[in-house]
């Protein structure tokens, strides 16, 4: 009995601290909106913090599409451009690339390369989310 009210109480504080987390999202979002913000630095875009329509519910949709929702995204700055050949060089000096892909989108970059890179540039992979926002 003791540890069938111990789950109990595991499952309802879990329960509650994930309808508390949305509770308290609800709550802030018109504060989080309305922030000011620095101005993006320089080659980056801002992304405003706010609700948009992620994914999709159209027949032909990948399953990792699914369903269409409504989802909340905090404010957050994105490169207006891929990461070129050049600039991956400088994190990573043996990158080689071929002769005259100088502007090209950098390739060929594993993701736990892509995500050490970030760390370098001091940012993060976008999320799926931010991907899908910032489109």
């Amino acid at each position: 009995m003791k540890l069938r009210l111990q789950m109990c109480f595991c499952a309802t504080t879990i329960l509650l601290g994930g309808i508390g987390l949305q509770v308290w999202v609800k709550l802030h979002q018109g504060r989080l909106c309305a922030l000011q913000y620095e101005p993006a630095p320089p080659g980056m875009v801002f992304i405003p913090a706010g609700e948009f329509w992620m994914g999709s519910d159209a027949a032909d949709a990948e399953p990792d599409e699914r369903p269409l929702r409504k989802v909340f995204v905090p404010a957050f700055y994105i490169d207006q451009f891929e990461i070129t050949n050049p600039r991956y060089r400088q994190f990573k000096n043996d990158h080689e690339y071929p002769l005259g892909a100088d502007d090209l989108p950098v390739t060929f970059v594993r993701k736990h390369e892509a995500e050490a890179f970030c760390r370098w540039a001091a940012g993060h992979l976008p999320t799926g989310a931010e991907w899908e926002k910032a489109a």
